[in-house]
């Protein structure tokens, strides 16, 4: 109940503003799995994360709020020298409090 959060006002400003009822509930799972390799040490990691936020005044999602993110990422080192590359996604998004526009994935 009550959420402060800040949200987009006339002229693209964003303005703090208080959202009578909510409901928020998802869940996160996060794996790591590091191997030590003749002279290289392998890491890979990876976190997902499904939320599902609810005006329950309007029964619309609020704004901004993917229902999936998920990030992989491997790295690979040697004595002082690692490389490291990573991979972010973020599902799609509601831009406006009536849920008619979203920004894709």
């Amino acid at each position: 109940d009550n959420l402060l959060r800040w949200v987009p006002g006339p002229q693209g400003l964003w303005k703090p503003g208080n959202t009578e009822s909510v409901r928020n509930y998802g869940l996160e799972a996060v794996a790591d799995w590091e191997q030590n390799f003749r002279n290289f040490q392998l890491n890979f990691s990876s976190s997902y994360a499904y939320t599902r936020t609810r005006d329950l005044v309007v029964d619309k999602a609020l704004i901004y709020s993917p229902k999936h993110k998920a990030t992989a990422s491997i790295a690979v080192g040697r004595g002082r020298i690692s490389s490291f590359f990573q991979v972010l996604y973020t599902g799609s998004v509601y831009t406006s409090s009536d849920n008619a526009y979203s920004l894709d994935a």
